[in-house]
């Protein structure tokens, strides 16, 4: 099928398919982040947030905002990139987005998306074909021992890792009528942002769970272990010094691993980038810290 193809900085981006080809190998975008990587490709300047809604959902009823972070998340997580410190997809707040590098158009062949439905169909042929190839071994009796057992049951695979969890919760309730407002909708923005991380993957439990404990005087590390997690994110509005403060607690010691004051007159999206992007590195282990900025981004407003 012809089409075409886009070439910037290190990567070569097929929208069709959906496939980002660059240094650290191919990554591949969902059809609403690859359209959004498109338009910022194919704009080379800035694409305001009512022709990305427009183009991409419409009449349709959706939330328009968790869309389009989504989709960027998506986007800067394929390309290592950051919100915090961007080299390719840059906010410009409350108007759009654009794309910090020039990109060059090249015309050519893509290869087309597998749609879903084609998916399935190449599962069921190759299941088929697994299942006529085991049935033709157990007739010729070379499966009828099984696999020899390990040597050692303690070398038998265990199986995926537990995930690391995390509850998160305002760790006091402010008087205030609008630094409430604030707190809650940043605890509402780390629970998406947590929830969309994909390296660690985090079993997140929110504040409608949490609330009950909002404001506790109890240790947090109590708490934690009450609700069951590795960890409790909190946060407050301090509203003499204008800041909110953010922490993360280790339930088995009570250890800080993250905390951080910040404006609180930064910009709700900042404000949640910033708190989560911080929690999701005191998440990670030292070696896997690396991989935080190309699984976590978010864009700031």
């Amino acid at each position: 099928m012809a089409t075409h193809r886009y070439r910037f900085g290190d990567w070569t981006f097929d929208p069709c398919a959906g496939d980002l080809d660059g240094p650290e190998g191919r990554r591949r975008l969902e059809p609403q982040p690859a359209r959004v990587l498109e338009m910022l490709a194919d704009a080379g300047g800035l694409v305001t947030r009512e022709e990305l809604r427009d183009a991409l959902w419409g009449d349709t009823e959706v939330e328009f905002d968790q869309g389009i972070h989504y989709c960027v998340r998506q986007i800067r997580a394929a390309l290592g990139d950051r919100a915090a410190q961007p080299r390719f997809v840059e906010t410009l707040p409350r108007r759009g987005y654009r794309l910090m590098v020039p990109a060059e158009r090249i015309e050519g062949r893509s290869r087309p998306r597998v749609t879903p439905g084609a998916a399935r169909g190449r599962r069921v042929l190759a299941l088929g074909l697994l299942a006529g190839a085991v049935a033709a071994a157990l007739t010729l009796g070379l499966l009828a021992d099984g696999p020899p057992p390990p040597e050692n049951a303690a070398e038998a695979d265990p199986g995926p890792p537990r995930a690391t969890s995390v509850a998160i919760l305002a760790l006091e309730r402010p008087a205030d009528a609008a630094s409430a407002a604030l707190l809650d909708d940043l605890l509402e923005r780390l629970v998406v942002e947590l929830t969309a991380a994909t390296r660690p993957r985090l079993a997140v439990v929110g504040p409608a769970t949490t609330a009950p404990y909002a404001g506790s005087p109890r240790p947090q590390p109590e708490i934690g272990r009450e609700l069951g997690v590795d960890h409790v994110l909190s946060c407050a509005v301090r509203e003499m010094d204008d800041v909110v403060f953010c922490q993360v607690v280790r339930t088995t010691d009570g250890a800080h691993v993250f905390a951080r004051r910040l404006a609180a007159a930064t910009p709700a999206d900042e404000l949640a980038d910033a708190v989560a992007i911080g929690a999701l590195e005191a998440l990670v282990e030292p070696a896997g810290r690396a991989a935080v900025g190309r699984n976590l981004a978010r864009e700031p407003t």
